[in-house]
């Protein structure tokens, strides 16, 4: 008790060291590590709110996040583009679903002149307008 009653009176409690309590003070909760919940960024948020509507009715097609693992080069149909939180993402859609891909700035100011439909060509790169024929 001494102890603790010098490090309250101390002057400087900057440089006392702390009292360390002893195992049978602390709960047996206190050892259980503590998991960290994963934090979601804007295209998971905007997932989750797409595919919330959906499941209450609304005719919206399922929306996943865009995976380019083992992907060297897709062509799919470009299906908007939205922003949310400051972030931006193209909507491509593939089959029955809409892939959200999130893009930089740049990107999104170029992808915005396509018009919903035309095809557009992803890559580890990102995403790649076809060419067209040139004059």
């Amino acid at each position: 008790m001494s102890a603790l009653r010098a490090l309250t009176t101390a002057p400087n409690l900057a440089q006392t060291r702390p009292v360390m309590a002893t195992a049978a003070v602390v709960p047996e909760v206190a050892r259980v590590p503590v998991v960290a919940s994963p934090v979601m960024d804007g295209a998971d948020k905007y997932i989750a709110e797409r595919n919330e509507k959906r499941a209450k009715g609304f005719d919206i097609l399922k929306h996943t996040r865009y995976n380019a693992n083992g992907v060297k080069s897709e062509t799919l149909a470009y299906a908007g583009m939205r922003r949310m939180e400051g972030e931006y993402f193209a909507l491509l859609r593939k089959l029955d679903e809409i892939l959200v891909m999130p893009v930089d700035e740049a990107t999104a100011r170029r992808v915005q002149r396509l018009k919903v439909g035309d095809p557009i060509t992803t890559g580890p790169n990102g995403l790649r307008k076809p060419r067209s024929r040139s004059r």
